[in-house]
């Protein structure tokens, strides 16, 4: 193999961004099952859990341009289509190595015509959940702790309608 090495001191120099990354490959064992794993680099990201909420005032999360919190991610998943692609039912998920917490995705999706699909699915996040303290004399937050990225999302749930032309 060939060796690659990347070293990074714990500081970086103000002003310079680390870039993101993906790194994935595919499996396809037949035409219906198909698996795949990831792992992603977030160089904006931290990889201390205390730093999550300080960072969010940045402005590449007002933009949009950033939702990682931490630094370093791996991503699972599989899909299988039993019946000539117009089923399929695919698990993924997404999970933080630093914290460390999940975000699992299933999902059901349907081909109901040619060019028309429809999906049921849900977000699952796993992880430690945050610590929220509240003063009884005074109604607003007084402590707010995250100690993981995907602990603090919940359950969820959606449908999608996609159509494509």
């Amino acid at each position: 193999g060939l060796p690659l090495a990347l070293e990074l001191e714990n500081e970086v120099p103000a002003g310079l961004r680390l870039p993101r990354g993906t790194l994935g490959f595919e499996w396809y064992h037949s035409s219906t099952f198909v698996a795949f794993a990831e792992y992603h680099f977030n160089g904006p990201g931290t990889n201390n859990a205390d730093e999550y909420l300080a960072d969010l005032p940045r402005p590449e999360f007002a933009r949009g341009e950033q939702y990682f919190l931490g630094k370093h991610y791996g991503g699972l998943g599989m899909s299988y289509m039993p019946y000539d692609d117009l089923l399929t039912l695919t698990l993924s998920s997404i999970g933080n190595l630093g914290d460390p917490s999940v975000l699992l995705t299933p999902s059901v999706g349907d081909a109901l015509a040619q060019n028309v699909t429809a999906t049921l699915g849900g977000y699952f996040g796993n992880g430690e959940h945050p610590d929220i303290s509240f003063d009884p004399a005074d109604p607003r937050l007084t402590s707010f702790v995250s100690p993981s990225e995907y602990g603090r999302y919940g359950y969820s749930g959606f449908i999608q309608l996609a159509g494509y032309f």
